[in-house]
């Protein structure tokens, strides 16, 4: 007798788990192996949660549905092509899909429709979205916490940049230095945008030295900001120059023929990682935040006429002369318009986000600062219980210095009193914060994980072939839009 699919895949699961597991030596091999293994128990999730999740929510989605012809009407958006229902026989899985489609095309064009109608039908239009978008964030909730065991990072399986080119390259670019060599050259786990490596640089007469290579790669999944190495080479450079403890920019790397990537050289720090995407991997202590306060508070006060050559490129939207407010602003309309033209999954509540946080940003004529955006543990080295380096600036950009003190309160505030921190901060020389304004970055920054997430996943059909995608759509799809449906629930 065969087994159920289920069963199938459990055993697979549960032997490449338990018994191959173990015998794995080779990091590629095991990271490989554990992103399998996941992929099979989100299947697995997928098969038992689904049917009966789609079967619970589907009347709340019909009854939005139905409301949504009138409010197009009225909107004057009546001539919008919506994809049909599933009727008839499907199951509630296929009609959940089709509902969820026709939702998404509703939801996108509402927001199109913006500035074109009357008072009433903006609040009628704002109120149908937010209901969505909680409709559709209660969905994914519920599946989020159904039970999915514990995701592990995966290490990418592929190294476009080899030592040889890498060393052929650098002869190419440093000719007086003679006998160089690259030595120890390895591909550093994890990432989802660009590719990190370390290597050893040996050259005759002179001590080895402890490198790392900032590449990107081919088909990033968050191309926003400084994802690319010369904007990142850029911003870390000055950053550098003011002192802050960041890599050292050495050489950049663009358009070479033989590598499917540009890419740059920099110094390598001595401390230690103490978290991953995850989280803190071992207790914090309070010294290592206030040294992250004092890191921001640094950050924030690097003029912003240093980087007046790197703004003037147009690689920014950000202009100097602009204020904070039309700073965000700028940085929204671009991620506005990443998210209006990329290929992505039925998402109606992505709609309800970016169009919130167009029509929410927050008052400030101070002057654009560098934020980071995503420094917490995953993203310093640590040595003696303070901060020894901030790497990956990938989502480096001008805005508010709120952004980078939003995107740490919760992570912050689990391991000590958030007060202090911000006194801190304040005491190091940190820029004027208005606290009121946290929510709205941290639905900003969510926004820009959460449908960045959409997108990456929306490649597996198109041969992506990379299976961290099949558990990052579902978890951290869910974390993200969570964050970002609580974040804006507080202003219409």
């Amino acid at each position: 007798m065969l087994l159920s699919t289920d069963d199938y895949l459990k055993l697979v699961a549960g032997t490449l788990s338990a018994d191959v597991m173990p015998a794995v030596q080779g990091k590629a091999a095991a990271a490989a192996l554990t992103a399998s293994i996941d992929a099979l128990r989100e299947l697995l999730k997928r098969r038992e949660v689904l049917p009966s999740l789609a079967t619970r929510i589907l009347p709340q989605g019909e009854a939005l549905d139905t409301q949504m012809p009138a409010l197009l009407r009225t909107a004057g958006a009546q001539k919008v092509l919506l994809p049909p229902l599933a009727t008839g026989e499907h199951d509630a899985v296929t009609r959940f899909a089709a509902l969820m489609a026709r939702l998404d095309a509703g939801a996108k064009a509402l927001v199109a429709r913006r500035g074109g109608m009357t008072a009433v039908c903006e609040q009628d239009a704002t109120t149908w979205l937010r209901a969505v978008a909680h409709w559709e964030n209660d969905y994914y909730s519920a599946f989020f916490a159904s039970g999915l065991p514990n995701v592990v990072e995966a290490q990418k399986t592929f190294q476009s940049l080899t030592p040889e080119k890498l060393e052929r390259h650098l002869q190419a670019r440093l000719p007086e230095r003679k006998g160089l060599r690259v030595t120890e050259f390895e591909s550093f786990p994890g990432g989802f945008t660009n590719e990190t490596f370390f290597f050893t640089l040996e050259s005759s007469g002179m001590a080895p030295e402890r490198l790392v290579v900032r590449k990107n790669s081919p088909r990033p999944f968050f191309a926003f900001w400084a994802h690319r190495a010369r904007e990142e080479f850029q911003i870390v450079r000055r950053v550098a120059d003011a002192g802050l403890p960041v890599p050292r920019p050495l050489w950049l790397f663009i358009d070479l023929p033989d590598v499917d990537g540009d890419f740059y050289v920099m110094t390598r720090g001595l401390g230690r990682m103490v978290g991953n995407l995850k989280g803190a991997t071992e207790t914090v202590p309070e010294s290592l935040l206030l040294s992250l306060a004092e890191f921001f508070a640094r950050l924030h006060a690097v003029p912003l006429a240093n980087f007046a050559d790197y703004l003037a490129t147009g690689d920014t939207p950000v202009k100097v002369g602009d204020t904070v407010e039309a700073a965000v602003a700028k940085n929204v309309a671009f991620l506005h318009h990443v998210w209006s033209s990329a290929d992505r999954l039925p998402s109606p509540a992505e709609a309800y986000t970016i169009d919130w946080l167009r029509r929410n940003v927050p008052r400030n004529r101070n002057t654009p600062v560098v934020v980071h955006t995503d420094c917490f543990v995953h993203n310093f080295l640590v040595a003696d219980g303070k901060i020894d380096m901030v790497v990956d600036w990938e989502a480096a950009h001008f805005g508010d210095p709120a952004e980078d003190i939003a995107y740490v309160k919760d992570q912050v505030s689990a391991s000590m009193d958030w007060n202090r921190f911000m006194t801190h901060y304040r005491a190091c020389g940190g820029q004027p914060v208005d606290e009121a304004s946290l929510d709205y970055y941290k639905c900003l920054l969510n926004f820009r994980n959460y449908f960045g997430t959409n997108i990456a996943v929306t490649r597996i059909p198109r041969g992506l072939r990379d299976i961290r995608m099949v558990p990052l759509g579902s978890e951290y799809f869910a974390i993200f839009m969570r964050a970002c449906i609580e974040a804006a629930r507080g202003t219409p």
